[in-house]
């Protein structure tokens, strides 16, 4: 099976064996950053999988960034963090009659909340919000053995800015960091950290209100590498906690960390899972 995850950042290629505990090893992964991949290098990659398996695949699934169409496989809008030509390509229809195999494809915060449900440590209802270039969420709610995935767009999320609003993904985001600062999110000082922390603090508070849950699950580049701010965020929401916050209990990163958007386009692929996609 290979499985692809098209982020704002990289693209990440594994192939994986389809079993009940899956494991994606770092020597079958291929990463390519998302700036050089094109459409056409990507089809490029996913057939020199195919050469290594003697051209045959027995199925892809894709997490990609963006507004997906899960029923039809069609990206309806690219993520603006991607190159300009993924947007409106048929990406799951090339794929399938180059490589005639099945081929499904969700988005990326769906596809790491429900490889987190699946294969993770996090078995209850949740909250993922994928913190990375961007800012997206999903929820995953649990119906007599059916996983219902659900997403929706927390960056666009009105948080205040001096005397003004600014959307939430312009503040925290990846690309957003560094045009408000002029440099990379990685060469922040402790006190531009600090500004994050406190708009985090009140776009997590604003969150909750609007997605009540008792666990929030992280994911992205950025998410899964700032566990003390996490934890200092979750103090200062338990300390001032109300009651349309009250039910968090629990802030976690995902189990499988920048590989969670793999896994679920495992999940995708396997048979033994029941997925509704919203």
């Amino acid at each position: 099976m290979i499985v692809v995850d098209i982020g704002g950042t990289h693209v990440r290629i594994a192939k994986v064996a389809l079993r009940r505990m899956p494991k994606i090893h770092a020597r079958d992964e291929r990463i390519i950053p998302t700036s050089v991949c094109d459409p056409k290098r990507f089809i490029d990659e996913i057939r020199a999988y195919a050469d290594r398996a003697d051209g045959m695949i027995e199925g892809i699934g894709i997490s990609m960034a963006g507004l997906v169409d899960p029923e039809r496989g069609i990206i309806r809008a690219s993520s603006p963090n991607l190159p300009d030509s993924w947007r409106r390509f048929d990406l799951v229809s090339k794929l399938r009659r180059k490589f005639h195999c099945p081929v499904r494809m969700c988005n990326d915060a769906v596809a790491a909340a429900i490889g987190e449900v699946i294969y993770g440590k996090t078995r209850e209802d949740f909250v993922l919000l994928a913190w990375g270039t961007g800012i997206g969420g999903a929820a995953i709610t649990q119906r007599n053995g059916m996983c219902i995935a659900s997403s929706f767009e927390p960056g666009r999320m009105q948080i205040p800015s001096g005397n003004d609003l600014r959307e939430w993904e312009d503040r925290c985001g990846g690309i957003g960091m560094q045009r408000r600062f002029k440099k990379n999110p990685t060469k922040l000082s402790s006190s531009e950290w600090k500004l994050i922390q406190a708009d985090m603090t009140v776009a997590l508070q604003n969150l909750i209100a609007l997605h009540p849950t008792k666990t929030l699950v992280l994911s992205g580049g950025i998410g899964i590498h700032q566990q003390r701010m996490i934890r200092m965020i979750q103090k200062e929401l338990n300390r001032h906690a109300s009651s349309t916050i009250s039910d968090l209990r629990t802030i976690r990163i995902a189990t499988y960390r920048e590989r969670v958007g793999l896994y679920g386009a495992l999940a995708l692929m396997d048979s033994n899972v029941s997925l509704i996609l919203l």
